[in-house]
């Protein structure tokens, strides 16, 4: 399965060499790093992501949310970032 990942993220690589300014490739990014358990580097595509379109930051937020806290903590997570703690 991880061949698969690898794969999505040499694709999505090539896209963002072409259009670089997508926070969306930025978000599918730290998706798959994500699932690979390469938390720390799924947080700089969701800041990348949120560099590029600040008004994205729901979408982002809970993504670096399921990074940082696990899946299973995520709306937690989130809520203990958005209180400041």
């Amino acid at each position: 399965m991880s061949g698969r990942y690898f794969e999505a993220l040499l694709e999505l690589d090539q896209a963002d060499a072409s259009t670089p300014l997508s926070d969306i490739i930025a978000v599918k990014k730290g998706q798959i790093r994500i699932q690979m358990g390469q938390t720390q580097l799924a947080a700089l595509e969701f800041r990348k992501a949120i560099r590029i379109n600040p008004s994205n930051t729901d979408t982002v937020q809970q993504q670096r949310a399921r990074a940082w806290f696990g899946c299973q903590g995520a709306q937690r997570g989130l809520a203990q970032h958005q209180r400041g703690r």
